[in-house]
């Protein structure tokens, strides 16, 4: 049984209130990495948008740790920022691995 079979089965029988189910549910996924790194892992099964990770001002081995431990339970990750110092590691430690697709061109947009 997961974690939310488990929340959910508890909510039926009684021992826990819909708010507490709610808490618990919206608490789900939330896992927490070194250096006060917070992780939404569950962010694509509540909101069908995957996790996106801010690279550019963290270590490149602390990137490859989150990376690696979203990985486990999910099939897409967005990296932003993503620098030459981070791809180099992340191709050698999970070259084989995962599909890492690279798109370094991006346009500019500008609302008026």
């Amino acid at each position: 049984m997961n974690k939310l079979e488990a929340i959910l089965l508890q909510l039926k029988d009684g021992k826990i209130t819909i708010e507490d189910a709610l808490t618990e549910i919206n608490l789900f996924g939330l896992d927490f990495i070194e250096d006060g790194v917070k992780m939404d892992s569950g962010r694509y099964m509540r909101k069908g948008i995957p996790e996106i990770v801010f690279a550019e001002k963290k270590p490149p081995e602390l990137v490859l740790k989150i990376v690696s431990n979203i990985m486990k339970n999910k099939n897409v990750l967005l990296l932003s920022r993503v620098l030459e110092k981070h791809l180099s590691l992340l191709n050698q430690e999970l070259d084989g691995v995962y599909n890492i697709i690279v798109k370094p061109d991006f346009e500019f947009y500008r609302v008026t």
